[in-house]
């Protein structure tokens, strides 16, 4: 009974560590979601403007080809 009650105490006196880990665990996941998150939102903000840039440049291609001003095109 001595060594059980042993036994419980340890496991009891575990408890609020584990709690703490398990707390800084979840902490530490849901920085690195909203890092990964943040990233993949610059990543499309960059795609989106590349895209924009591009469309512009071929739309005054078609335009000069067409005989259109870059003001006209605009």
């Amino acid at each position: 009974m001595k060594q059980l009650k042993l036994s419980v105490d340890h496991v009891t006196g575990s408890i609020p560590f584990l709690n703490g880990a398990l707390r800084s665990m979840v902490t530490s996941l849901t920085t690195l979601y909203a890092s990964f998150k943040a990233l993949d939102i610059i990543k499309e903000s960059t795609m989106l403007t590349a895209r924009v840039d591009t469309l512009s440049i071929v739309m005054q291609q078609v335009g000069k080809n067409a005989g259109y001003s870059k003001a006209e095109v605009e």
